[in-house]
C-alpha cells in the first residue's frame, strides 16, 4: 500500500489526535476517587521516573493529572465515535477535513442536544452535534477565524442565516458527529 492510499485509509477510519483514550480506574484516594470512570487522553508515551503517565481528563482544565498506568484502562475501538473536524480559514488544513476518534462517553456526546444542534440537518432528518474546538493555530489575522462549512450547518431554515449568538461562536474549528453514532 502506498503512502497516500494508508494515509487515506487512516482517513476514513478515523484517528487519535493528540495521544490514546483511556478510562481512569482505582484511584483509591478522596480526589483519584472522583476521577474514577472519567475518560481522558494520555499526553505521553512514556512513564516519568514514578511510572505515571500525563492524562488530561475530559472537563478538566488542567494540563493533566499523572496517574500510574496500573490505573487507565485503553478505550476499546468499538467504544470511539468518528467525527468530522471542521477547520477555519486561518488553519493550514481549511481545505481538508480530519475523522478523529473521541470515546462515547466524552463531554461532547454526554452534555449535548440529542436533537442535534443543526438546523439545515435536523430538518433533513440527520441530527447533527457541532462543537466548537480550539484551534491549531493563533487565529488573530483578520478572516482566519472564519468557518463557512459550519455556519452553513447553523443556518436557520426559515430565515436564511445563522443564528446570531451562533454566529458569534461560529469561529474557530468545529467538530460534527452524527447523533445516531453515539
Amino acid at each position: 500500500m502506498s503512502n497516500s492510499e494508508a494515509a487515506r485509509t487512516a482517513a476514513l477510519n478515523g484517528a487519535v489526535e493528540g495521544g490514546r483514550w483511556v478510562w481512569i480506574t482505582g484511584l483509591t484516594s478522596a480526589a483519584g476517587q472522583k476521577l474514577n470512570g472519567k475518560v481522558g487522553q494520555v499526553l505521553n508515551t512514556t512513564p516519568n521516573e514514578d511510572g505515571r503517565l500525563q492524562v488530561k481528563i475530559d472537563g478538566d482544565t488542567s494540563s493533566g493529572k499523572l496517574i500510574k498506568e496500573a490505573n487507565i484502562t485503553d478505550v476499546p475501538r468499538n467504544e470511539l465515535v468518528k467525527t468530522c473536524r471542521l477547520s477555519a480559514r486561518g488553519e493550514d488544513s481549511v481545505l481538508e477535513h480530519k475523522v478523529l476518534l473521541f470515546p462515547k462517553d466524552h463531554s461532547m456526546f454526554t452534555n449535548c442536544n440529542p436533537t442535534g444542534d443543526s438546523p439545515v440537518m435536523a430538518l433533513c432528518g440527520l441530527p447533527l452535534a457541532v462543537k466548537q474546538v480550539n484551534p491549531y493555530k493563533d487565529l488573530s489575522d483578520f478572516g482566519a477565524t472564519d468557518n463557512q462549512r459550519a455556519t452553513y450547518l447553523m443556518i436557520d431554515p426559515i430565515t436564511g442565516f445563522a443564528h446570531t449568538s451562533g454566529r458569534l461562536k461560529l469561529v474557530l474549528s468545529w467538530f460534527t458527529v452524527q447523533m445516531d453514532w453515539i
